[in-house]
């Protein structure tokens, strides 16, 4: 757990100590040598997982998405949800050089079609701390156990 950024960390911890069961850098694919992993994995049971990506620090969030088709085509008994929450490294680093919109774009491409091919086994909800109120670093600082809380908030809402 030591590569986490501090918010992720303290989302874990909290994500413990209401009792709910996780797993966290889960790696999806042991076998290799340098191998994707997930923020957070929670299993509902042995086939229905969710998995958590808090985009603290990740620039590129499309590429946390696609790591799960690989995953899913693997292991064809799994139905997966993914819960990507974008934070404050992809707002704050990208959205001066215009790459923001694009690249939310290119999430709500790949929902589509990775709900579409993997025959209904994976789901895909996006939320974007900005829509809750929060705005790039000077929240993030100041209003830290806020944003902490309302990460909670999203995953729990999400877990069903």
């Amino acid at each position: 757990m030591n590569k986490y950024p501090k918010l992720t960390k303290d989302v874990i911890k909290s994500l413990k100590d209401e009792g709910v069961l996780i797993e966290e850098e889960y790696y999806l694919y042991p076998e290799k040598q340098r191998s994707p992993k997930a923020d957070i994995i929670i299993r509902k049971d042995s086939n229905n997982w969710i998995a958590v990506e808090i985009e603290e620090t990740q620039t590129h969030p499309d590429t946390n998405i696609l790591k799960y088709w690989e995953f899913l085509e693997k292991n064809k008994n799994l139905s997966l949800k993914l819960i990507q929450i974008l934070g404050r490294g992809f707002v704050e680093g990208k959205t001066k050089k215009g790459n923001y919109v694009s690249r939310v774009n290119n999430c709500k491409f790949l929902k589509v079609k990775m709900e579409d091919d993997l025959n209904g086994r994976f789901k895909y909800v996006l939320e974007d701390l900005k829509d809750h109120g929060f705005n790039c670093c000077e929240d993030y600082r100041a209003k830290r156990e806020e944003v902490k809380d309302k990460i909670i908030e999203i995953i729990m809402k999400n877990s069903h």
